[in-house]
């Protein structure tokens, strides 16, 4: 029979045995997770195998248009899915260096349940570091690392009448759900802005042919101009009593939100997907010196900040590693303690106080020195 003494002898040991092993972690490799630190040897003879994400082939990648991309890639058999509407986070080895960007899956849940593959279409973006490298990066039969799916962009029940609304690639989620919910039992208007041509065109016309409920109305801009309460009056004149999906650039999702807003409809009943951060930068904001330090394990990485670059990019120019996915505030790998210090949130324009509080860095701008746990 155990005594209370053997009881706290034996917690005692198995506190010991626990700070001996995050030593050795911290101390022989540098990681937290041994795992983590002998990844790259176990990848070299089983590329599928991924300590947090899943190792995914690209089964094939072209160019669709002169500035889109379509990657097809086989998920790996572990992948949980997908809700018609998500997006993933794709990280890829760009010029020896993990890159990650999130990007929504255009394809059906239907041709992922048959195949296991998933498609991702993306434009290219003219001054990104990442996007522009893919045609060229990338190519069949290489791999690279996908999260779980993500976002809250999905549908929530199926009898009430939606009102979808797409601007340039921000149709790639919308037609994720509208090729996955072709058994939807009410009415479905989508609404697709576009300053040229308009993605999957073909496809959707022949959902509409096959479904009276589905509606797409191909919207030229340049031609047209934008929504505006007699277009959406016209096009969608029962708006107020549907459901309201919004993606596109954050300039048309914000003057889009605004206009809605304006006719009674409250701003939470929008889902809405950004591709781009919203951020909120003070025009009038001086440029600021601030002394940033970055903390891990004994060691101060100092770096000066002379202009308005996020805790991220600061990072990176002092030549360290942080997690991050993103880049623009939606998947919170790049959270991290800030010790002291004033920093700007710039998607929603608040300042924090000095106190020690959870930051995340590429949305993060010091506004005076500022200590980081990283």
């Amino acid at each position: 029979m155990l005594t209370n003494s053997d009881i706290n002898l034996s917690h005692k040991n198995q506190q010991f045995k626990l700070k001996i092993t995050n030593f050795l972690k911290e101390s022989l490799v540098n990681n937290q997770s041994l795992t983590s630190y002998y990844e790259p040897l176990i990848q070299a003879f089983l590329p599928l195998w991924s300590n947090k994400k899943y190792r995914t082939k690209v089964i094939s990648i072209k160019r669709l248009e002169t500035d889109i991309i379509q990657i097809a890639l086989k998920t790996h058999r572990h992948w949980p899915g997908f809700q018609a509407g998500q997006y993933i986070e794709l990280t890829a080895m760009q010029e020896g260096a993990l890159v990650t960007r999130c990007f929504s899956i255009s394809s059906s849940t239907q041709a992922w349940n048959k195949t296991g593959i998933i498609e991702l279409t993306i434009r290219e973006q003219e001054k990104g570091r990442v996007t522009p490298w893919l045609i060229e990066g990338l190519s069949k039969n290489s791999y690279v690392q996908i999260s779980q799916a993500k976002g809250e962009f999905v549908f929530k029940e199926s009898k009430t009448p939606k009102l979808l609304i797409a601007g340039g690639s921000g149709v790639t989620p919308i037609k994720s759900l509208l090729s996955s919910h072709q058994n939807h039992q009410t009415s479905i208007d989508v609404l697709y802005f576009s300053r040229s041509t308009h993605l999957f065109q073909e496809e959707l016309e022949t959902l509409i042919q096959k479904h009276p409920s589905f509606k797409v109305h191909f919207i030229n801009t340049q031609t047209q101009g934008h929504l505006d309460e007699t277009m959406l009056e016209a096009l969608c004149p029962d708006f107020k009593e549907r459901a309201i999906y919004l993606c596109g650039p954050s300039k048309m999702s914000k003057d889009i939100t605004e206009l809605f807003v304006s006719q009674g409809i409250e701003k939470e009943r929008i889902v809405q997907e950004h591709f781009l951060p919203i951020r909120a930068l003070p025009s009038s904001q001086p440029e600021i010196e601030a002394q940033v330090e970055f903390i891990k394990a004994g060691q101060t990485t100092q770096t000066l900040s002379k202009s308005s670059q996020t805790l991220l990019e600061l990072a990176e120019n002092a030549r360290l590693s942080p997690d991050y996915g993103c880049r623009m505030g939606i998947c919170h790998q790049c959270k991290c303690t800030k010790n002291k210090g004033v920093v700007l949130n710039t998607l929603t324009g608040e300042t924090s106080d000095t106190a020690k509080e959870d930051i995340q860095l590429c949305v993060s701008i010091p506004l005076s020195d500022v200590e980081i746990e990283l």
